[in-house]
């Protein structure tokens, strides 16, 4: 019986010391379109949340879910909802290079979603970072890419 409760105090030791460690990051960004996949895409606004987890000193993994609204002339406004999985690694304290991969939703009249890719790197200032990324959605109609700038905030 004290076996027993004494692994269950370490599991939840050991449980509560990871959760202690997770990251919740809010990534606010602009984008333009890179192709002309949507016609004349000005600017596009987005937001990303990501929890991640860090598996070892340099390297974190988690879920990522974000949306970005393209501005278009001459039509409607796009919008775009991934749903991915996030990964960093950190070379160092200040830079860390990453990729999100999954599936983006989007949210136009003859388009439905497609396999969501976007690498990205950054410079981390403690709880404000600075990234920039490439976003690729490959789907049967073709493929849709744009380049961001970003502010991260952790939370």
């Amino acid at each position: 019986m004290k076996k027993t409760l004494l692994l269950f105090v370490f599991l939840i030791s050991a449980i509560y010391s990871t959760n202690a460690q997770n990251l919740l990051k809010l990534d606010l960004n602009v984008s333009t379109a890179v192709n002309d996949y949507f016609g004349d895409v000005n600017l596009g606004l987005g937001a990303e949340l990501s929890y991640l987890i860090p598996l070892s000193e340099r390297l974190s993994f988690g879920p990522n879910a974000g949306v970005t609204v393209f501005f278009v002339n001459g039509s409607d406004n796009n919008s775009l909802v991934p749903l991915t999985a996030s990964g960093r690694f950190h070379f160092n304290e200040r830079f860390f290079a990453g990729a999100d991969l999954g599936y983006s939703f989007i949210f136009i009249d003859e388009v439905d979603g497609g396999f969501y890719y976007r690498p990205k790197v950054g410079c981390d200032f403690n709880t404000i970072s600075v990234l920039a990324s490439y976003t690729g959605i490959t789907q049967n109609n073709g493929q849709f890419s744009f380049v961001s700038l970003g502010i991260e905030f952790g939370l």
